[in-house]
């Protein structure tokens, strides 16, 4: 999607850079009321919480060049750049992130955090960019919600065949097994 088409869309709310700003993350959120459970118990079964999609990028310079042919080729050379445009930047999204935040049990719930498939290893241990996605995408969140006492996520992920190799990921991350379906991280109350 390209810099222009991109600051029509009204579904992205916030644009927050991550680290030296080559990947960028787009949020969106909203409230919405819930009743049920999750994979963590909840004790309040009905309210409001709040969701978050998030959408990490990477801006991508277009540039336009110029160039001029040769009559007869040279041995590798077929002509050269006369003139080059800055044109903008392109938005390639990389990934997509999904929580929720249940205010009554203080908890906040990261649904999904992965990048897409052409841009990831198969071990996810190994993805220094996944790694960095989901140190932003929950910093932010706790930003956002200091009242949060732990944090929830799936203890599997289907774009990774192997569950033991997502739950190591989560456990680097400081997350430990809940139950078959869960891990969570306590979050101190600063």
């Amino acid at each position: 999607m390209r810099e222009r088409e991109q600051q029509r869309d009204e579904y992205w709310q916030l644009d927050e850079a991550i680290d030296d700003g080559s990947i960028r993350l787009r949020i969106h959120y909203e409230e919405e009321r819930y009743s049920g459970n999750e994979i963590v118990s909840l004790k309040q079964k009905r309210g409001v919480r709040t969701y978050y999609h998030a959408r990490p990028y990477l801006l991508i310079p277009r540039i336009t060049l110029t160039l001029g042919l040769h009559p007869e080729p040279k041995e590798h050379e077929i002509g050269k750049v006369l003139d080059s445009q800055w044109e903008g930047m392109d938005h390639r999204e990389i990934g997509n992130a999904q929580a929720y935040w249940y205010p009554a049990d203080k908890l906040l719930l990261i649904w999904e955090c992965l990048i897409f498939g052409r841009n990831r290893p198969e071990d996810p241990s190994q993805d220094e960019r996944l790694a960095n996605v989901w140190q932003h995408f929950e910093h932010f969140l706790l930003k956002r919600h200091r009242q949060v006492t732990r944090i929830g996520t799936p203890a599997w992920e289907p774009e990774y065949p192997e569950d033991s190799l997502w739950q190591q990921f989560l456990r680097a991350r400081g997350y430990r097994p809940l139950n078959e379906r869960a891990f969570v991280k306590e979050v101190a109350i600063v």
